[in-house]
């Protein structure tokens, strides 16, 4: 059916600069601790997958935003994600999320989308309430876990790209699994494999074919634990929904090849890495991506994505002229000096050359809001 509105509000597309103007203006009223800008804004316009007929306003008659949502469709799956979605508080109660997001999904549909998706937090009532009614239901549920730990981390290790084993300070618990359903037959192939850096040392990898490529690959940087089995299912799940996927190990220089199973000592070797030979290393890795199928085949959109001390490799990835198409980090410490001598992310925001998408933890006590809006900060003045 069509939108149940009021005749002095409409639903519209966000075209125009003013419309940006106002976007934003909304956002940060329903969400009073965004760091929204115009300009960051329109960059999110040249990202990929970006459709402006999902971008989606409902707007009063003088032009003020009290509404919208934004849905991300990946035509390969027939999956749309809302993300986001917000109203404006001076309009709470008058049904407008579920309009502007029914919207959303109908234009999605129009566009071929058959599955729907959105996160919320779970203590979120009004937010679960208003999903409900748009027939979606709870399928994952993501559960963070922090420590107060204070254990001493080893010589050479600094804030930012050293955890130290025996805390659960690592990104994810030992016996965690990527929190994405397996798609039967969704990957073609997935293994191990052994990668040569320019210093001519040989480091493993683990690489998964799509059966459906979508035409992205994606190289996956871990965090300490190095090539752990996490980050070769995290492959798979890739795969499994069109994405090419490489993972790396960081330590062949000092471990050798083999195994980091859960009995893996990470601190040791952690302290002996150079950003001279992760960088080249991350090089490997995106070169591996490109050439898991024939040239004429081979991905068109390439990302790194990272976690931890991966990370922070992620963003620096973008300093690399490797041609990549976005970097998202997970809990990348962007500040500060590295003992591997790697820089700081937010010193070198100018040199960075594709979109980023950095995802923290609100409640992480070391990585605390000074340390993540100084990031936003250079990136922004790095446009």
């Amino acid at each position: 059916p069509a939108p149940a509105l009021p005749a002095s509000l409409g639903v519209l597309e966000l075209r125009t600069d003013d419309d940006i103007a106002a976007r934003v203006a909304c956002g940060r009223a329903a969400f009073p601790r965004s760091t929204m800008t115009v300009e960051r804004y329109r960059r999110i316009h040249d990202a990929w997958l970006y459709r402006t007929e999902l971008d989606l306003q409902i707007v009063t008659g003088d032009g003020v935003v009290v509404a919208f949502a934004l849905g991300w469709l990946d035509a390969a799956t027939g999956s749309v994600e809302l993300e986001p979605v917000g109203v404006h508080p001076d309009w709470h109660r008058h049904g407008l999320g579920g309009e502007i997001c029914r919207s959303v999904l109908r234009a999605a549909r129009r566009l071929g989308a058959t599955r729907a998706m959105v996160s919320s937090g779970r203590a979120n009532d009004a937010a679960l309430s208003l999903y409900s009614s748009l027939g979606l239901e709870i399928t994952t549920e993501i559960v963070a876990f922090t420590t107060t730990s204070t254990a001493t981390k080893p010589d050479g290790v600094r804030p930012g790209d050293i955890l130290t084993r025996g805390t659960s300070d690592m990104c994810f618990d030992l016996d965690s699994r990527p929190p994405i359903t397996p798609i039967a037959g969704g990957a073609m192939d997935g293994a191990s494999m052994t990668l040569t850096s320019a210093d001519g040392t040989a480091f493993g990898a683990f690489a998964a074919r799509a059966a459906h490529p979508t035409g992205a690959g994606i190289l996956i940087l871990p965090d300490v634990r190095g090539l752990h089995a996490y980050y070769e299912e995290l492959a798979l799940r890739f795969a499994e929904n069109g994405v090419d996927a490489v993972a790396i190990d960081y330590f062949a220089r000092t471990a050798g090849l083999g195994d980091r199973g859960d009995d893996f000592d990470f601190g040791p070797h952690v302290g002996q890495t150079r950003w001279a030979t992760l960088s080249a290393d991350i090089r490997a890795g995106i070169a591996a991506v490109r050439t898991l199928r024939s040239e004429d085949a081979a991905p068109t959109h390439l990302f790194v994505t990272g976690f931890c001390m991966g990370g922070r490799l992620t963003f620096l990835a973008g300093t690399l002229g490797l041609g990549l198409d976005g970097l998202i980090g997970f809990y990348g410490w962007p500040t500060g000096a590295s003992g591997s001598g790697s820089p700081a992310p937010a010193d070198v925001a100018v040199e960075i050359e594709a979109p980023v998408l950095a995802v923290y933890g609100g409640a992480d006590p070391s990585i605390g809001p000074d340390v993540r809006e100084a990031f936003d900060r250079a990136m922004d003045t790095a446009g």
